[in-house]
């Protein structure tokens, strides 16, 4: 009888298991993930040490950093002093504009890719390619014109 409830507590208890193992399945699937993603990062280290065995990380030089004098400058609610403030203020000037400009021409970059996107999908082909070539002209940094310009291309049938 004895044998009997200590197999049937062993059934019990390994069915618990299951249940616990299928209930925890994604839990177990990102941990193993985990833990072999460390291995491998641990055994490229060590193979990285031995390949490079002179250089040692001397944390010691790390006492010997000076903090900059000039730092407080920099911090808090206080513009630190240049000299020459005129000069300053009209750099950060041109820069604004500069970035106003910038923003402007790709607002109307964008603006000639949608009546390009427009066109394209009417089928006047023509117009859409001068469409993209206008955007273009406006931000010549946008790489999806030139893809849509490439496009339109293709329709038209200018084969290179």
């Amino acid at each position: 009888r004895e044998k009997i409830e200590e197999r049937l507590k062993a059934q019990a208890e390994a069915e618990d298991r299951e249940v616990l193992r299928e209930v925890h399945r994604e839990k177990i699937e990102e941990l193993k993930r985990d833990y072999y993603y460390r291995k491998n990062r641990r055994e490229k280290w060590e193979e990285h040490r031995k390949a490079h065995p002179g250089k040692v990380m001397d944390y010691r030089s790390w006492d010997l950093f000076e903090e900059d004098p000039d730092e407080d400058l920099w911090t808090g609610d206080t513009r630190p002093q240049v000299q020459d403030q005129a000069a300053f203020d009209a750099m950060a000037k041109d820069v604004e504009e500069r970035s106003a400009r910038r923003a402007a021409k790709r607002e109307a970059a964008e603006a000639e890719r949608l009546r390009g996107n427009a066109a394209l999908k009417a089928g006047q082909f023509g117009e859409a390619l001068a469409r993209y070539s206008e955007a273009i002209e406006h931000d010549k940094s946008d790489k999806t014109l030139y893809t849509n310009r490439a496009l339109a291309h293709l329709r038209v049938g200018n084969y290179l």
